[in-house]
């Protein structure tokens, strides 16, 4: 599913529940450009495409969600995708003993920190992160959608491509529209 198609679908699903679905003015092809230098690698195309088209959306606004969790993720504007990296590699020393309770999907690295992950969506503060992984390991697949849960704290593999994930997404807000889309 490409991202039009996505946010016009959760925009109807919005309209179902009598609620506005609203977004930030997207980022221009230079500030994402710019962004690409300063982050070393070039965004997953539907990634680059999402901020061009909405720079995030407001705090406590579903604009995503994963399969089978009854959860809402907001979408980060990049400044704020940003920070949460930043925030990743400075907690990542924490982990350095740490042993996840589940054994960890071989498609993504080790460690809690990778350079080329980079979180799209959170929810309470960051305790749950959606990240875009532009670092796969050898198993996985450059786009790839994982997921950062805390307590217990875990990477966990999701989707293949940003594409699929969206696809999931809609289908697990079309289940619950009234506990995922809230007044």
């Amino acid at each position: 599913m490409d991202v039009k198609t996505y946010l016009q679908a959760l925009s109807a699903l919005y309209a179902n529940v009598n609620q506005t679905f609203a977004l930030n003015n997207g980022l221009s092809n230079s500030a994402l450009d710019e962004a690409e230098k300063q982050l070393g690698f070039t965004l997953a195309p539907p990634l680059r495409e999402l901020w061009g088209f909405a720079n995030g959306g407001n705090e406590w606004s579903t604009v995503f969600a994963r399969k089978d969790y009854f959860c809402r993720y907001d979408f980060l504007s990049l400044a704020s995708s940003l920070k949460y990296r930043d925030r990743m590699k400075k907690q990542a020393q924490h982990y350095v003993n740490y042993h996840e309770p589940e054994v960890r999907d071989p498609k993504i690295q080790s460690g809690w920190y990778q350079e080329g992950w980079l979180p799209f969506a959170q929810f309470g503060g960051g305790t749950l992160l959606l990240i875009a992984d532009h670092s796969p390991s050898a198993l996985g697949q450059m786009g790839q959608v994982i997921a950062y849960t805390h307590d217990p704290d875990m990477m966990d593999f999701i989707c293949p491509n940003l594409s699929q994930f969206f696809e999931q997404s809609l289908a697990q807000i079309r289940l619950y529209p009234d506990e995922l889309i809230e007044d």
